[in-house]
């Protein structure tokens, strides 16, 4: 009676391999004991059939494992017995994967991040982040101090925009959540002048954002991949124009001495922020199509 072998090659389940711990702990990029329970200096055990000194055909091989010391770990369970994490093997950083790194060397079929890849978006984020959170309290202040002087009008430019910098901050906060990074811890310090003041030094704030601070974070984002990271930054980048069109028009009236004639009313749009002054021949938002029967109203 021909006897059935123990162990079988390929998708067949292995029986009479050595057994691996799991340590329970969440690994990004792990890799198997090599190989597993192994005296030192001691040629590793073939797997049925396998000439020696060649790489495996069926199994799985640790970067890190030399050529002539095969896995007994299949491929589809490499994945899931692993031992202690090791140093994270290089990248294949021309093998983009999109939004979130680089195909990793290290599991035959299985995709991994390098974490290294996204660190400057990730760094442009928490800074974004930052300073729309900062704008939004500011403007919240700027808003209060217009009202105490009695320009009403100014009041609700600075209420909209305040809204408008908090729905980039949102964008921003969630962009970051996408990638698995944590949100900046910050302190918010605000500097109260006259309206006068606080309209160009809000003027000044929005110039430097769409000037210097968002074109070379987008270029970034996109050389990353980081789709949900550019769109953010393009919207916040492009509303920040409308705000300082809007401060502009009101630091002339002012500085003239003149009646205000100012907008009494003001629109922003819920996804990305855009601030309008004026809904004559508006369906939807150029920027991100939302339709102006969602906008916000000041």
């Amino acid at each position: 009676m021909l006897m059935r072998p123990k162990a079988h090659i390929g998708r067949r389940r292995i029986t009479n391999r050595p057994a691996v711990q799991q340590s329970g702990a969440t690994l990004n990029c792990p890799a198997p004991t090599w190989p597993p329970n192994q005296p030192p200096n001691q040629p590793p055990n073939q797997p049925p059939n396998q000439p020696p000194n060649q790489p495996p055909g069926l199994f799985a091989r640790h970067p890190a494992q030399p050529l002539g010391s095969p896995s007994l770990i299949p491929r589809r369970s490499a994945t899931r017995l692993l031992s202690t994490p090791p140093a994270h093997p290089p990248a294949r950083s021309a093998e983009k994967l999109g939004r979130r790194g680089t195909l990793c060397a290290c599991h035959v079929g299985r995709l991994c991040y390098n974490d290294d890849v996204m660190t400057t978006t990730i760094d442009n984020l928490r800074t974004a982040l930052i300073g729309e959170s900062t704008a939004c309290a500011t403007y919240a202040a700027y808003a209060s101090k217009a009202l105490q002087e009695g320009y009403p009008q100014i009041a609700k430019l600075f209420e909209a925009a305040s809204k408008a910098e908090r729905i980039h901050a949102g964008n921003h906060a969630r962009a970051l959540a996408k990638l698995g990074a944590e949100l900046p811890q910050f302190d918010i310090n605000i500097k109260l002048g006259t309206t006068l003041e606080n309209l160009k030094a809000a003027r000044a704030g929005e110039v430097y954002e769409f000037t210097e601070m968002y074109p070379p974070m987008i270029a970034q984002a996109e050389a990353d991949g980081a789709t949900q990271a550019k769109t953010g930054f393009a919207w916040a980048m492009e509303a920040e124009k409308s705000h300082a069109r809007l401060y502009s028009a009101a630091i002339r009236q002012l500085e003239s001495g003149e009646k205000l004639n100012l907008p009494s009313q003001y629109w922003v749009c819920p996804m990305c922020g855009e601030t309008f002054d004026s809904l004559e021949g508006v369906e939807k938002c150029h920027l991100c199509n939302v339709p102006v029967g969602r906008f916000l109203e000041f």
